[in-house]
């Protein structure tokens, strides 16, 4: 979050990458409603993988605006939208004290009221996918006739599976980014780019964005799950915790709980030298509903169950290299 205020206001382009479940899209959507209320940043694209996913950071941030709490805090950005009540044809011709707000409520883009005295009016945030020609020389004429280019970039999440297994494609978006949205600034105005992303394979767009000898411009960051391995690793978790959790009768429905709350009884009998040395980046994160005691026991579930591969992958956001690449 520090590294996003730090584009914001000084500029920059920053790669995050996070494991899945992290909560960075909502980070992301949260960044545009705060940078537009207080003015930080007055056109603000959302541009993910696809339509779709830029389309769901959209109707997130609507819900946003339509909510009580910010309506407390922000009224002069708030009510407009709120006497809209989800009908978008309202927008057309809204008037304050005889004024118009111009502002706009669309499946693409929104446009906050021109209300005088306010920090957001005319504020943009716009959702486009990642390939869409709207990427190309995005820009917004306002009602107020101000026409606005993007100053502040999210770029939430611009690869999925099939992309990132293509060189094709890990190339096109590439070249998206480089040479459509960081220029759609145009050369008078700063930009300012964020990435919160997963790095799906090794050397997909994620990867090389992250690698500061092919693009140094870029700053990034690589937050892993286990940031340090418990001491244990070895002779507790990965033999007697996983053989306990993996030894239960297949044809018995019920042996496969009991095989988990046994391993699960383990660790908590040893938690202390089990969890003495291991570092967690979110120690928060572990489902207590599956009877998790810590957010390191998930982890080394997830180890046990899925293997390094996977775990390497999803987890640590630095995938193995293939065998067939080693060497």
């Amino acid at each position: 979050i520090k590294r996003i205020e730090n584009a914001i206001f000084y500029g920059g382009r920053f790669v995050e990458a996070v494991y899945r479940g992290f909560g960075k899209s909502t980070i992301s959507e949260l960044t545009a409603v705060w940078a537009a209320c207080y003015g930080h940043k007055r056109f603000i694209p959302i541009i993910g993988a696809n339509q779709t996913r830029a389309s769901d950071n959209l109707d997130s941030i609507k819900g946003m605006f339509e909510s009580e709490l910010l309506l407390a805090d922000f009224p002069e950005i708030c009510y407009p939208i709120h006497c809209l009540e989800g009908i978008n044809q309202r927008a057309h011709g809204q008037l304050y004290h005889g004024k118009p707000t111009y502002i706009e409520w669309s499946a693409d883009y929104l446009v906050l009221p021109m209300i005088e005295g306010s920090e957001a009016a005319g504020s943009v945030i716009l959702a486009c996918g990642i390939t869409s020609s709207k990427v190309r020389g995005m820009k917004k004429r306002r009602g107020d006739g101000v026409q606005l280019r993007p100053d502040f970039v999210i770029i939430d999440d611009p690869q999925d599976e099939e992309s990132a297994a293509s060189p094709q494609q890990i190339t096109k978006r590439l070249n998206i980014i480089r040479k459509a949205i960081i220029r759609s600034a145009g050369h008078t105005t700063g930009m300012s780019v964020v990435m919160p992303c997963t790095v799906i394979q090794k050397d997909d767009l994620v990867d090389q964005l992250l690698d500061p000898k092919k693009n140094p411009a870029w700053q990034g960051e690589r937050i892993p799950f286990v940031q340090k391995w418990s001491a244990a690793h070895e002779n507790k978790w990965l033999v007697e915790y996983a053989r306990l959790r993996n030894t239960y009768n297949p044809d018995d429905p019920d042996d496969q709980l009991r095989a988990r709350a046994e391993a699960t009884a383990y660790y908590a009998a040893n938690r202390e030298e089990m969890d003495n040395g291991c570092v967690v980046s979110w120690e928060y994160c572990y489902a207590k509903d599956e009877g998790e005691l810590s957010a390191i026991q998930h982890a080394y579930n997830a180890l046990i169950d899925d293997g390094e591969e996977v775990f390497a992958s999803e987890f640590q956001n630095s995938p193995l290299t293939p065998p067939e690449e080693e060497g």
